[in-house]
């Protein structure tokens, strides 16, 4: 009898140790970025939660639509990894991704390009009783096509469906007074998407479809208006959260716990607190909280486990309304986007030991509010900003090609070449070519833009004139620093000849066009503290002296 008890505890033990090792290894998904790309493109995503493990299985699915499996797969954490997606011909809709057993719902948006040339058309989708102060686009009653949610001033938030013809308005719910922002999100972790307001009764408020109708429950409330609202993994715990920004210059944390709302105060600033945001700024692969002050200050708040850390990153010269993070500049690094009443928008990017800001731009009002997406669907990230003069303004990093090296120098003209070309600014569809006055232009084959900084390609110099060529990139020339030689037939013989001399010994010598003319001279750097120009005229060397120290 006892051994069948042992036997029983044993087996129990056992059943419970296994429950317990897989829940703790399971999949709990809670963010990816970017949310959207174009069916042309192979994009690469970034997503956060817990529980990764190094066999993992990443995909897109989509009723009606074939599977978009994941490539690449880098498992950098266990709450973080990278992969790719082919998107290449998949339907445009919105997509589910799973990630081995769990499953985030409509977080991902399969767009088509828009034919250039456009126009901005504007569509008065429809209106509350009072002033809009805020909109999102998601999946709000989870059926897998996509609405906006606006909240509004009349204590409302309103869902804006459309049904192939028109726009249908629905009352989703409402608070004691104005609807001051909504997010959509899995604020509790069941697996549906639900609706949350910032109200300025002090409270938040989630609204949940049940299939016929919403319900509504008040989450928690601080002690002023609830200003803005986010849901996030601001804690790396892989368990989303919901984060209001509110008047009493708090940011709060709203929590569940499977059967009760749980409210920590994660810090504050100085003045009211108007804008929220939940992202990795610095890039350290953590995500974090930030916050926009009325003091002027954005300020990133960091959970290392046990409390909130709290740094200020930057300031304006107004209040801070607004905050995104992203990576606005499209140079694959996140940075931190504010909008303030001082008219202006601005960059605040870690470079490893420090915040650097940059004015991004300005409008003619107090900028409200800024968001980073690709609003034209050009495959290009812009920055856009809510202003109070009515308008909305798209702020797009425009980079200037600068061509700095190229490598090798040279080559004959009986071969074709690969050549590397160093420089800033370098994007897709560039013009490459070498030229020079009097003969025709090489243009550059097998075109291969590595990064924004180095591209590769080929010259066929077969048949080129010889001579010295210079290099242009798009809109930038890098002058006489290609050379196309004429190969030398064997046997040869080393012949010796004195271009010519200074006062003293000739301690350094380079190869160029050191004046810009289009052709190459020697110049030697001599002890009597003089730098020489030969140039071949033809006929002698002639010497010039260009300059001393």
């Amino acid at each position: 009898m006892f051994r069948k008890i042992f036997i029983f505890q044993r087996v129990l033990f056992i059943s419970l140790f296994f429950i317990f090792s897989f829940q703790s290894i399971f999949a709990n998904l809670t963010h990816i970025w970017p949310e959207s790309g174009l069916n042309e493109n192979v994009v690469s995503v970034h997503t956060f939660g817990s529980g990764f493990s190094g066999t993992t299985i990443v995909k897109l699915i989509r009723t009606g639509s074939s599977d978009i499996n994941g490539i690449n797969i880098n498992v950098v954490s266990g709450s973080y990894l990278t992969c790719d997606f082919n998107l290449v011909g998949s339907d445009s809709g919105l997509y589910t991704l799973i990630v081995e057993t769990d499953t985030l719902k409509s977080c991902f948006t399969v767009n088509t390009k828009v034919d250039t040339p456009y126009i901005w058309k504007k569509l008065d989708i429809d209106s509350g009783e009072d002033y809009m102060n805020g909109v999102t686009v998601s999946d709000g009653n989870n059926d897998g096509v996509l609405e906006i949610y606006g909240a509004n001033a009349d204590h409302h938030i309103y869902q804006f469906k459309w049904d192939g013809s028109s726009w249908n308005k629905i009352d989703i719910g409402s608070g004691e007074d104005y609807m001051n922002g909504v997010t959509v999100g899995d604020g509790n972790n069941d697996g549906e998407l639900e609706i949350y307001g910032a109200n300025r009764d002090h409270h938040i408020y989630q609204f949940k479809w049940d299939g016929s109708s919403w319900n509504k429950i008040d989450i928690g409330s601080g002690d002023g208006w609830m200003y803005r609202i986010i849901i996030g993994d601001g804690d790396n715990d892989g368990v989303l959260e919901i984060y209001g920004a509110n008047y009493d210059h708090h940011i709060y944390q709203f929590k569940w716990d499977g059967s009760s709302w749980n409210k920590i105060d994660i810090g504050s600033g100085d003045g009211w607190m108007l804008g929220i945001a939940v992202g990795d700024g610095d890039n350290d692969g953590v995500l974090k909280v930030y916050g926009a002050n009325m003091d002027r200050h954005i300020y990133q708040f960091k959970w290392d486990g046990s409390s909130w850390n709290k740094i200020d990153i930057g300031s304006g010269d107004g209040w801070m309304l607004g905050i995104a993070v992203s990576d606005g500049d499209n140079d694959g690094v996140l940075g931190v986007y504010s909008a303030n009443m001082d008219h202006h928008i601005y960059q605040f990017k870690w470079d490893g030991s420090s915040w650097n800001k940059t004015d991004i731009g300005s409008g003619e009002d107090y900028m409200n509010g800024v968001t980073v997406g690709d609003g034209n669907n050009d495959g290009v990230l812009e920055v856009y900003g809510a202003n109070r003069n009515h308008h909305i303004y798209q702020f797009k990093a425009i980079y200037t090609i600068n061509i700095t090296h190229i490598w090798p120098e040279s080559g004959l003209n009986e071969n074709i070449v690969s050549v590397h070309a160093f420089g800033l600014g370098f994007s897709s569809s560039l013009i490459v070519k070498l030229i020079r006055t009097g003969s025709s232009d090489i243009n550059g084959i097998n075109v291969n833009v590595v990064s924004g900084n180095y591209l590769i390609c080929d010259f066929n110099l077969l048949g080129s004139d010889s001579g010295v060529y210079s290099l242009i990139i798009g809109t930038d020339t890098l002058k006489s620093c290609f050379m196309v030689n004429t190969k030398v037939d064997t046997p040869y013989i080393w012949q010796k000849s004195d271009i010519g001399s200074g006062e003293s010994w000739m301690n350094g010598i380079s190869v160029g066009d050191g004046n810009n003319d289009g052709e190459l001279e020697i110049y030697g750097a001599n002890r009597d503290h003089h730098i020489y120009q030969f140039k071949w005229d033809g006929s002698s060397w002639q010497k010039s002296d260009i300059g001393s120290g």
